[in-house]
């Protein structure tokens, strides 16, 4: 079976390395057999040309990775020309639309196009015709399609109430955290940080968007109800994000480069944090269960799905600054109960790798239904 993501598929610094991992992983399960090694750089004059005949034609811009044109130039240019017996894409416009009817064709999504039009802000910068085509074609891939997967429940909500897709065809798997398995023996070793001060921690580099502001806002209840607390944060450069007198940022943390730093950091947090005003399937809070560290979120996208209620606290999306303090409050004054919510997470951390994630999707092929989206009950399956 063929791998495609929208870049390179090989290369760890594609879409937060999840392709990366997703392909390495289900090659040595021999469940993928080769990945597509997309150059999104051979576009640049071709988006320009194609940019400037729509806004003569149409008076838009916007939206080529969502042409036709796109994805059959990047598969020829991938020296993809011909179809395989099968492929599974995370990119609902891939493959070529020639490759329908003579492939087996399969989409892993995070979030439809539509999601990320409303929720992420695209529709911003793609005109209304172009977003209409796109939406047009996309739901007829999804409906011609072999095998859905989703990541989250979000994303399955979507494709049944936007595209009309039978909700028997979809299935869930959350995925695993983007970490090397082969650096994490030593993790368990390294015990629970002390916690003076409790340490929030908090990963990206959209920190806007991801809402820093409120994990500063939390640490200043913690402080003010005489709990010491720091917000440890990566992913920015220091000059670009927020000053604040309780963060301690780090910059950015190459995980290609230095993976156990990467990991050294996100042990000495007590909590990892994400409070996302748009999120789909976070990495992060799955890298911190991978490693044994309980996780503060809330119902915002897909985030739920990627954090077991009792591995951490998961708020209703209006939660205050106050009321996400208060929990960290409970543990903080309670080491005990601390020490055996962080053991609860170590004990399921197996759960959270890519390892897990290709055993699900080989069940799937196999023909299983333990991981079938079910909107009426809705749950899916423990992840």
């Amino acid at each position: 079976m063929l791998f495609v993501a929208l870049g390179d598929a090989t290369d760890i610094r594609t879409r937060g390395g999840a392709p990366y991992y997703l392909w390495t992983t289900g090659k040595q399960a021999r469940f993928i057999d080769r990945a597509g090694r997309l150059d999104l750089s051979s576009l640049k004059g071709r988006r320009l040309v194609w940019n400037a005949t729509r806004m003569l034609r149409y008076r838009e811009k916007g939206g080529f990775q969502f042409s036709s044109a796109c994805s059959s130039f990047l598969f020829r240019h991938a020296e993809l020309e011909s179809p395989t017996d099968e492929i599974l894409s995370q990119f609902p416009m891939f493959p070529p639309d020639s490759w329908f009817g003579r492939t087996r064709v399969n989409y892993y999504i995070d979030a439809t196009l539509k999601q990320n039009f409303d929720a992420y802000g695209l529709a911003q910068v793609v005109g209304p015709r172009m977003q209409a085509e796109a939406l047009k074609r996309e739901g007829e891939r999804y409906r011609a399609a072999e095998r859905l997967v989703c990541m989250n429940r979000w994303a399955a909500r979507s494709m049944v109430a936007d595209y009309g897709v039978p909700a028997e065809k979809i299935h869930i798997v959350v995925g695993g955290a983007n970490l090397d398995e082969s650096k994490l023996d030593e993790v368990r070793a390294r015990g629970v940080p002390p916690m003076r001060p409790v340490k929030l921690g908090f990963v990206g580099g959209e920190w806007r968007r991801k809402n820093l502001p409120l994990l500063l806002r939390v640490a200043e209840v913690l402080v003010a109800q005489g709990i010491e607390t720091e917000v440890w944060a990566a992913g920015f450069a220091k000059e670009s994000g927020p000053s604040h007198p309780l963060l301690r940022s780090v910059g950015y943390l190459d995980k290609r480069q230095s993976m156990d730093k990467f990991v050294s950091f996100l042990q000495g947090m007590h909590f990892g944090c994400l409070f996302s005003e748009a999120e789909a399937s976070p990495r992060f809070t799955l890298e911190c269960l991978r490693l044994g560290i309980p996780v503060l979120t809330w119902d915002v996208g897909g985030i739920a799905d990627t954090v077991p209620a009792e591995l951490g606290r998961v708020f209703p999306a209006e939660s205050t600054a106050e009321t996400i303090a208060a929990t960290v409050a409970e543990y903080a004054r309670d080491a005990d109960a601390y020490a055996a919510l962080r053991e609860r997470v170590w004990e399921r951390s197996d759960e959270f790798s890519w390892v897990r994630a290709i055993e699900q999707f080989q069940a799937i092929w196999s023909g299983s239904q333990a991981y079938r989206y079910m909107p009426a009950a809705g749950c899916t399956p423990d992840v």
